[in-house]
């Protein structure tokens, strides 16, 4: 999610203390700042882009992360509000720290939600990464409180009956899917927000030889099929790449990807590409790991945003 909608979630939550939207007040401003702190893990932009993809809603999002940023911030608050309560201050920051996670897993990106101890990326794939209707009642519940659809308890029943919509959307286009695809031996069905669209959404479909990425419509019931990527066969320089450190990493990265291997020049070359991301007739991350022909490591890269890019790891 954006910084915009995390904050405007954190001051919705802040509505539910029966305090006012004012910045004076030390609930409502450590509830945006929480909702907004897990984002600070933005400093790793500074090492590059593979440390920000690597670390980008890791530990920051973790409930050990959003406990220490939480306590800091509550503190810092204490200092400026020597009369509020430090631990009324503390629970509503950690509130709007732990919205900004739940935000997060509900997208296709996902969150560590359980670092450091497991750093698989937690995904719900519910919500875009903007989405307006989110943006509309946090909004709302912020500026217009007094408003009936505005009140807290009637804007979250709302939110929560968006969220039940777009799960039997969810469930139904993956249905859709099952039975376009029944006959070519499924083995699972992944559908995920798109970028765009409310209504549009983006799917992988991974059959016992290939993997099939496209994107789906619930109202116009339209299927645009973009890729079917082969399978490689087992192949030790395959095992190779995915123990490698640009191999661990990628697979830490998402769980929804495709290995491809070919010769080149006398080297044995390895792709990876994240399934979840399709624009601009390619996909948006990948890497490419290179052996010599003993199979030892010449080198490997990381491909975000863009496959020309090259970022040796």
């Amino acid at each position: 999610m954006d910084p915009i909608t995390h904050g405007l979630v954190g001051g919705g939550i802040a509505m539910f203390s029966g305090g006012q939207a004012s910045l004076s007040d030390p609930i409502f401003l450590g509830s945006i700042l929480g909702s907004m702190a897990p984002d600070l893990d933005i400093v790793m932009q500074f090492r590059g882009d593979v440390a920000y993809l690597r670390h980008h809603r890791g530990f920051s999002h973790s409930i050990p992360g959003l406990g220490l940023l939480s306590a800091a911030i509550a503190l810092v608050l204490k200092a400026i509000f020597p009369q509020a309560p430090l631990g009324e201050i503390l629970l509503w920051t950690f509130l709007g720290a732990l919205s900004h996670t739940i935000l997060d897993v509900m997208n296709s990106y996902g969150a560590q939600l359980f670092g450091p101890l497991d750093k698989r990326r937690v995904t719900a794939n519910i919500l875009q990464i903007f989405d307006p209707v989110l943006v509309f009642l946090a909004m709302g519940m912020v500026v217009l409180p007094n408003w009936a659809l505005f009140r807290p308890s009637v804007a979250v029943g709302v939110f929560g009956l968006y969220l039940v919509f777009r799960y039997v959307m969810r469930i139904r286009l993956c249905r859709r899917l099952v039975n376009r695809y029944r006959s070519e031996g499924i083995v699972r069905v992944v559908v995920m927000p798109a970028i765009w669209g409310l209504f549009t959404w983006d799917y992988l479909v991974e059959t016992g030889s290939a993997y099939i990425v496209g994107q789906v419509n619930f109202r116009s019931c339209g299927v645009m099929e973009r890729r079917c990527l082969v399978k490689p066969g087992y192949n030790k320089v395959i095992d190779a790449a995915l123990e490698s450190k640009m191999g661990k990493m990628f697979r830490e990265f998402t769980p929804y990807f495709h290995v491809a291997y070919y010769l080149e020049g006398g080297k044995h070359i390895v792709k990876f590409l994240d399934l979840r991301y399709f624009l601009k007739s390619d996909f948006l991350h990948s890497a490419t790991i290179v052996f010599d022909q003993q199979w030892e490591l010449l080198e490997s890269f990381f491909h975000p945003y863009n496959a020309k890019r090259n970022i040796k790891v």
